[in-house]
């Protein structure tokens, strides 16, 4: 997964998060959910990294930020630093979810979204589901190119 696609999911997770759906299901999604938080966290921790190497500096050798919170940079490292999170955001996060066939147990709910079947079928163990996911990903990367 790549970590653009980490905080994507984990908001699908979270659909998902207080529906009561029995101890097996529950323990998967907060497993998943762990997974994704702590890739998501060193995600965050590289892009910080990132921010600081290339953010303007003050006398003192302080970052300058805007609004207390956001890193300013240079006209000449801007080009640069979009360039360094781009490819942070399309490498791998190496984190991997865990899988199980969901959708008999969709069946036992009666007052589920849309919203969170999607959510619960990130889990679907590989089916024709992910394979259909996989196949659009490849031609969509096919024809970006």
């Amino acid at each position: 997964m790549k970590n653009i696609e980490i905080q994507k999911t984990l908001n699908s997770f979270e659909l998902i998060k207080s529906m009561k759906l029995g101890g097996k299901l529950s323990l998967l999604v907060a497993k998943n959910i762990k997974r994704l938080k702590d890739a998501n966290d060193t995600y965050n921790e590289a892009r910080e990294i990132l921010a600081k190497q290339y953010c303007k500096r003050d006398e003192s050798g302080n970052p300058i930020l805007v609004n207390g919170s956001m890193y300013q940079f240079d006209a000449e490292n801007t080009a640069v630093v979009n360039k360094e999170f781009t490819a942070l955001m399309e490498s791998e996060s190496g984190v991997s979810l865990e899988f199980i066939d969901v959708e008999p147990l969709i069946e036992q709910f009666s007052d589920i979204t849309p919203e969170q079947v999607e959510a619960l079928l990130l889990m679907q163990t590989k089916t024709e589901i992910q394979e259909e996911i996989k196949i659009k990903d490849e031609s969509k990367k096919d024809t970006d190119k």
